[in-house]
């Protein structure tokens, strides 16, 4: 009898073992596949925040590029205005 309910004892404790063992390999599983999807969603996020920063800059160039090109504008009447002057002094 003793032996019996030892033998039942001992298939419970590795019935309960097993168990853990499973709920492990899935609880890792699980995590494996959360971090995952988290690092996935990290990476677009950076995507996404990366293609608004080059936005920035490339029209932050663009401004750069029309105040060049007004500037040179101006420059350019101005010079043609003091020429304009220079000829009819003479």
């Amino acid at each position: 009898m003793k032996k019996l309910a030892a033998q039942q004892v001992q298939q419970e404790k590795d019935e309960g073992q097993k168990r853990l063992e499973e709920a492990l390999v899935k609880a890792r599983e699980e995590f494996l596949l959360e971090k995952s999807e988290a690092v996935l969603k990290a990476r677009e996020e950076e995507q996404v925040t990366a293609a608004v920063e080059a936005n920035k800059v490339a029209q932050a160039e663009e401004e750069k590029r029309k105040q060049m090109i007004l500037a040179a504008e101006r420059e350019k009447q101005v010079s043609s205005d003091k020429l304009h002057l220079k000829k009819g002094r003479k």
